[in-house]
């Protein structure tokens, strides 16, 4: 079967968040946003969630799961014109909560992208098949310390908070399709495509970057481990017979050509 040279973080970001619902990003954000400034600490409204579920501190399988919250933040698609309506915006601390969580993401796409990698490092083309690659994130997420991540997250969030918000961040663009905001030196880009963080003028996430590069990987897509040739059944029987009245006047190519240069 033919193996694709596919971006990674696009293939391990559908491994990490299958079980995710599709919408779960934009409530989250929508949950940062209702909380209000001076609260939208996104690790300290992930606890509160959680204990609001009702589920046990111990279970660690399920703090995972909701650790991976703000990475569904940060790929999907944002409604500018209902996340940032204001005429003239004002940052606060739904704006560093985004910049936290972009951090975050990164710190942790990286651990996996290279566990991905480095433990299957000589037979990749063994590894790449849609399957293989969700049981290989699988793995590095159950590798990876719960509380690690929780520890990145509250790093990343003081780190954004020491930047000062009038010296420091500006609006650089508001539209319906697009809110982009400087942050010391990065750049960050809310669109329909979810967050781009700019670092230096280099895309250090989204549009399938990483750290300023585009890791790559060989990967079979789902459509094509499904066409099995073993599974192929003869479709003569579609092809054949009386021709119907919407396909009556298409002519093959070569009939057609040769009746143009007549």
């Amino acid at each position: 079967m033919p193996m694709l040279d596919a971006p990674a973080v696009p293939v391990i970001l559908d491994a990490m968040l299958a079980a995710q619902p599709v919408s779960l990003g934009l409530k989250f954000r929508q949950a940062l946003r209702d909380v209000g400034d001076d609260q939208a600490d996104p690790l300290t409204l992930l606890r509160n969630s959680y204990r609001r579920l009702g589920y046990p501190a111990d279970d660690r399988r399920k703090r995972l799961e909701m650790m991976l919250w703000p990475v569904a933040s940060m790929v999907t698609g944002f409604r500018c014109e209902r996340e940032f309506p204001a005429p003239v915006p004002v940052l606060g601390d739904f704006h560093v909560a985004l910049e936290a969580m972009a951090i975050y993401t990164t710190h942790l796409l990286r651990d996996v992208v290279q566990f991905v990698e480095s433990s299957h490092r000589g037979r990749m083309r063994d590894l790449y098949k849609t399957e293989e690659v969700a049981h290989s994130v699988e793995v590095a997420l159950a590798l990876k310390p719960v509380e690690v991540l929780e520890a990145v997250l509250e790093a990343a969030w003081k780190e954004r908070m020491a930047l000062p918000y009038v010296s420091s961040r500006v609006v650089l663009s508001s539209t319906p399709e697009k809110f982009a905001w400087a942050s010391g030196h990065d750049v960050f880009t809310a669109s329909a495509t979810g967050l781009t963080w700019h670092r230096y003028g280099v895309i250090w996430l989204g549009q399938g970057h990483l750290c300023g590069g585009v890791p790559r990987l060989d990967y079979e897509e789902r459509a094509v481990l499904r066409a099995s040739v073993h599974d192929v059944a003869s479709t003569e029987s579609q092809w054949g017979g009386e021709a119907r009245a919407s396909g009556a006047d298409v002519l093959p190519l070569a009939e057609r050509s040769t009746r143009e240069q007549g």
